[in-house]
C-alpha cells in the first residue's frame, strides 16, 4: 500500500483534537457566524478556535497558526480525498515554466474541482506534496489560495497566494510578498533570514502554481490510477466518512503528455547539431542566401499558457479557459531536409 501522507495528517489531526471534525460542521452550520467566501469549505479562524481551545489571545493564536492551517486544510480535503499526481517529465516542464509572467485573470482558479485537494510532487527533493484549497478572511473579507506544504520527514509549512479581485495570478504573487515585508515591519524580524525564506517562498509558489494552473486547464489529460481504483469506495455522505484507504481517489496526470516530452527532449541533441551545420551552410553559401533567403533556423519553442474568454457577460455566461502548449520544434522540418 502507497504510503498516504494526507490521510495520515487527517488521523493526526482527529487524534489530537478531538471531535474537530463535529466541531468544524457546527462552525459551517452556525448562522450566527459572519459568512465566508462559499470557495472556502472553513476558515483558518475556525481552525484557531479548534486549535486554541478558544483561547484567542495573541500568544495563542500565533503557537497555534500552523496547527489551524493543518486543520483547516485536512478538514476540507477529508471530504473528497483527491489526491493528484504528475508524470515527472511532465512535472519538470510544468515547473520549468514558472519564470513565466502570469498574467492569467485569477478567474481560472474557480475551476479547481473540490474544496480541497493534494498534489504529490514526484520530482522536488524532501517533498511528498501540498494541500490547496481558498481561504476566507471573516475579518478583512480578503480571498487566499493556500498552500500547505508537506515534506517527507512529516513538516508541513504554508504559503499564502492573495487573490486580487479583477487581478491577475501574477498580481497575487507580487501582492502576497508584499504582505510578507509588511508582516516583517511589524514584527521586526531578521531581515536577512527573513529575506531568504521569502526569496524561497516565491519561487516554490511558482513552482507550484504550474501544477495547480494545469489541473484548471481545459486539455489537462488526467486519467484515475489503475490500481488505487480497484479499491477505492467513497461514501456516499459526510456521516459515512471512515478516514480509511480505500477512500482515497488518486488521478494520473499528463501521462501521454510525459511520454512525448522524453520523446521531444531525446532529440534536442540531434537538433543542435542541425543547427551547428546550418551555421555552416550558411557561412559558405553567402550568395545563394542572399538570392533564396536565409534558411529558417529551427528553434525551441518553450512551453507555455494560452488563456482566452468564451461566452458573454450580457448572457451572463462568460467564461475563461485556460489551455496548456507543449514545447515544439519550429521550422524543424526545414533542418531535417538540409540535414
Amino acid at each position: 500500500m502507497k504510503k498516504c501522507y494526507p490521510l495520515e495528517l487527517v488521523n493526526q489531526v482527529a487524534n489530537k483534537y478531538h471531535d474537530c471534525w463535529n466541531i468544524v460542521e457546527d462552525f459551517r452550520n452556525d448562522s450566527e457566524l459572519p459568512q465566508w467566501d462559499r470557495r472556502c469549505y472553513i476558515p483558518i479562524a475556525a481552525g484557531l478556535a479548534i486549535a486554541t481551545d478558544g483561547d484567542m489571545s495573541k500568544k495563542a493564536i500565533w503557537n497555534s497558526s500552523l496547527e489551524a492551517d493543518l486543520i483547516v486544510a485536512t478538514a476540507a480535503w477529508r471530504l473528497h480525498k483527491q489526491v493528484y499526481s504528475f508524470d515527472p517529465a511532465m512535472e519538470k516542464v510544468l515547473i520549468s515554466q514558472a519564470d513565466q509572467n502570469l498574467k492569467i485573470p485569477i478567474d481560472i482558479l474557480n475551476k479547481i474541482p473540490f474544496f480541497c485537494v493534494y498534489i504529490e510532487t514526484t520530482t522536488m527533493e524532501d517533498m511528498d506534496g501540498f494541500f490547496i484549497h481558498f481561504e476566507s478572511d471573516t475579518n478583512t473579507g480578503e480571498l487566499e489560495l493556500r498552500f500547505l506544504i508537506v515534506l517527507k520527514d512529516g513538516d508541513i509549512f504554508p504559503i499564502p497566494f492573495h487573490l486580487i479581485e479583477g487581478g491577475t495570478i501574477a498580481d497575487g504573487i507580487n501582492a502576497s510578498f508584499e504582505k510578507a515585508n509588511e508582516n516583517q515591519r511589524m514584527l521586526h524580524t531578521n531581515k536577512y533570514e527573513i529575506d531568504d525564506a521569502k526569496d524561497y517562498a516565491r519561487d516554490l509558489c511558482c513552482k507550484l502554481l504550474q501544477l495547480v494552473l494545469y489541473v484548471c486547464s481545459k486539455n489537462k489529460e488526467m486519467v484515475e490510477d489503475p490500481v488505487q481504483k480497484k479499491i477505492t469506495r467513497q461514501p456516499k455522505s459526510f456521516q459515512f466518512i471512515k478516514d480509511k484507504y480505500r477512500e482515497v481517489q488518486r488521478w494520473n496526470f499528463g501521462e501521454k503528455s510525459g511520454d512525448f516530452i522524453r520523446k521531444f527532449y531525446k532529440t534536442l541533441d540531434f537538433e543542435e547539431e542541425v543547427k551547428k551545420k546550418n551555421e555552416i551552410n550558411i557561412t559558405n553559401n553567402v550568395k545563394s542566401s542572399k538570392i533564396n533567403g536565409t534558411p529558417k533556423r529551427p528553434h525551441l519553442r518553450k512551453a507555455h499558457w494560452h488563456h482566452y474568454w468564451i461566452g458573454s457577460d450580457n448572457e451572463g455566461n462568460r467564461t475563461l479557459e485556460l489551455k496548456w502548449m507543449a514545447p515544439m520544434f519550429i521550422h524543424k522540418d526545414d533542418a531535417d531536409e538540409d540535414a
